[in-house]
């Protein structure tokens, strides 16, 4: 079980790093182009950089809403709250994230 938890949790930095970078069409780009420079490893090289992007996503998301959790008073928040909280503040981001995506997606479709 702790192996799937790990794996998961790779995954999820994989997938919102690659929803991040591609509504990014600069970044997405410059991804593209270093993985078609690295020549045989040219399919890690963008995938290891998406999991960067999601790692770094996750981590401003972690600061942001520790910030938050240390403004609310100590009385009203107890940790397992503040784990909820962070919980839904980081799945709520995920699914904006995935709208944006899906917007920018079909306005550069039409």
């Amino acid at each position: 079980m702790k192996t799937l938890s790990v794996v998961g949790t790779a995954a999820m930095f994989l997938v919102g790093g690659g929803i991040l970078t591609h509504g990014v069409p600069v970044v997405h780009h410059w991804i593209e182009s270093v993985g078609a420079a690295a020549g045989g490893a040219g399919f890690v090289v963008p995938m290891l950089l998406n999991g960067v992007a999601g790692i770094i996503a996750g981590a401003v998301v972690l600061a942001g809403v520790s910030v938050i959790g240390k403004v609310e008073s100590p009385e009203r928040l107890n940790p397992e709250a503040n784990k909820k909280a962070i919980r839904l503040a980081s799945n709520g981001l995920f699914l904006w994230l995935c709208f944006y995506s899906a917007i920018c997606n079909l306005r550069d479709s039409v």
